[in-house]
């Protein structure tokens, strides 16, 4: 997530996808998107605010963070 801020500064951020494209799925409610949410923005210097819904793929629940920006470089805190 960090690289693409910092060289796209925005973009999109699927959980639930396969690096080749297949539709995994997971399971996913209200606690899974408010603590991804707060993973990201305790992480991630400076502060970013996430935007993430429960999207269906393919009859499966996939999380989705929408296009994000910051206005310098993002950074993980070392990890």
């Amino acid at each position: 997530m960090v690289a693409i801020l910092n060289k796209h500064g925005a973009g999109e951020l699927w959980i639930g996808i396969a690096p080749d494209g297949r539709v995994v799925g997971l399971e996913a409610n209200e606690k899974t998107l408010r603590d991804v949410s707060q993973a990201i923005g305790a992480h991630v210097e400076p502060s970013i605010y996430p935007h993430i819904g429960i999207v269906l793929r393919n009859n499966k629940t996939c999380l989705h963070d929408s296009a994000f920006a910051v206005t310098t470089a993002a950074r993980t805190g070392g990890r």
